[in-house]
């Protein structure tokens, strides 16, 4: 097993990709046959309730970038194992796949600046800085 700092995780959804306050985390490939991962998220109540409230056999796609923000995004989709309350916080545990390709940030990325009519100079510096800085692009499709 291999362990990972989870800098930041967003749900993906129809409507693009929504943010997920936590304190802490962590990422964890299982490495076996089945190749699952797990993620756990500690985090205020108030920002779990979506969780609290979720069928153990809904699948969630979410983005989570792991160790550094600088890093680029891994698309997973999971489903929940587990939600505890500690006091005002808790704890959530999910586990599943990857899913999407390793390049998938990079390609939207330049699909994103490509829509907006940038060329040359102009659309390089844009691509530079939107891989510097992670910005939002389209969430990936469940086919991708």
């Amino acid at each position: 097993m291999k362990t990972f700092k989870l800098a930041d995780f967003q749900l993906i959804g129809e409507d693009g990709l929504t943010p997920v306050p936590f304190e802490d985390g962590l990422v964890i490939n299982q490495e076996n046959e089945e190749n699952t991962w797990l993620i756990e998220i500690f985090l205020k109540k108030t920002d779990a309730e979506r969780f609290r409230l979720a069928d153990k056999d809904e699948i969630f796609r979410v983005q989570a970038i792991i160790t550094k923000r600088e890093n680029d995004p891994a698309y997973f989709s999971v489903k929940l194992v587990s939600y505890t309350e500690m006091d005002d916080f808790a704890t959530v545990l999910f586990r599943g796949k990857l899913s999407g390709s390793r390049n998938y940030y990079a390609v939207s990325l330049l699909e994103c600046l490509l829509n907006q009519n940038l060329q040359g100079e102009e659309l390089l510096e844009a691509f530079k800085e939107g891989m510097k800085k992670k910005l939002a692009v389209r969430a990936p499709r469940s086919e991708d």
